[in-house]
């Protein structure tokens, strides 16, 4: 009795194991777990951020050449929303085709990609620089409006 008990225990650890582990594959992980089922599920979660990372890494041409299907160094609408599967998200990458395409030509070659990955690089600094000035500016009134307060309390409690 005791060894099937011990059996079945040791099953049904094994099975939620890899059950975690198939759920860390998918970004999740369960909140309590044995420690081993952990460690699985934490590594599957760190293999997928660094895959995501790689990806993220790859150069302008490295990307261009995954798009360029026919190979023939220009991107087509169709080459460049390819891999889009939301009709939104194609609706929105129109747009961008249509922003990146200087000359009009309905194609993108790797120059113009190049030219407006590196406006869009520039356009979010900028941005985060701008954040960065108005968060700063904003604490500075919040502290002049504290001090004002306690002045005026000051002044009330000495009436």
């Amino acid at each position: 009795m005791l060894r099937t008990v011990l059996a079945l225990a040791l099953a049904l650890t094994i099975g939620l194991s890899a059950a975690w582990a198939e759920d860390g594959a998918k970004g999740k992980c369960p909140k309590e777990s044995a420690k081993a089922a952990k460690k699985e599920c934490k590594k599957a979660k760190e293999g997928q951020k660094a895959a995501k990372a790689k990806k993220a890494r790859r150069s302008p041409e490295e990307r261009f050449a995954a798009r360029d299907t026919d190979g023939d160094g220009k991107l087509s609408l169709a080459e460049f929303t390819a891999k889009v599967k939301k009709p939104e998200a194609a609706e929105r990458m129109k747009k961008v085709f249509a922003k990146i395409d200087a000359d009009g030509d309905q194609a993108v070659t790797l120059d113009e990609m190049k030219a407006a990955m590196a406006k869009h690089r520039e356009a979010r600094k900028d941005r985060g620089e701008k954040k960065a000035k108005k968060a700063k500016g904003d604490k500075k009134p919040k502290a002049e409006k504290k001090a004002k307060a306690a002045k005026k309390a000051t002044q009330k409690a000495g009436q």
